[in-house]
């Protein structure tokens, strides 16, 4: 195990000469634990739940609260929004001062005048991208793609 203070993500190579059983069943269960998903703590109503990000469509702040959006649902956070930005996986990204976006669930960014509207898939669900932000949301939307 190497330690390097420039990744911003564990970053894990498999070096072997052949795929042998061994080799792949290590590369399964791997992928196994990565897919098992990461999730936030937040409360719908009386409940606490743990959401997968992977859910999660975008988080927006509000009144002092930080509301995660699903397709179906809206979960409240205790957490602030830049620390959801800090700790949430790399498809997560600020769209403007008071919103960060899933890019891996966006169906459609239109133009308007002052700011971009994001659609996401499967859902009615939208949120405005500022232009301060558009540049960067639009390059991230490309290597992620």
């Amino acid at each position: 195990m190497e330690k390097d203070a420039s990744l911003t993500e564990p970053e894990l190579i498999i070096r072997t000469p052949t795929e042998t059983p061994m080799i792949e069943q290590l590369k399964t269960t791997l992928e196994k634990q990565l897919q098992h998903q990461q999730t936030i703590t937040a409360w719908l109503k009386e409940s606490q739940v743990y959401v997968p990000v992977d859910d999660i469509l975008f988080l927006e702040s509000a009144d002092r609260h930080v509301i995660a959006h699903t397709i179906d649902d809206m979960y409240t956070t205790h957490d602030h929004l830049y620390e959801l930005e800090q700790s949430l996986p790399k498809q997560f990204i600020r769209i403007s001062k008071s919103a960060i976006v899933n890019v891996y669930q966006i169906r459609s960014i239109t133009r308007s005048i002052s700011t971009y509207l994001v659609t996401f898939q499967k859902t009615n669900k939208q949120v405005y991208a500022s232009r301060r932000y558009y540049k960067t949301l639009k390059t991230h939307l490309e290597k992620m793609r």
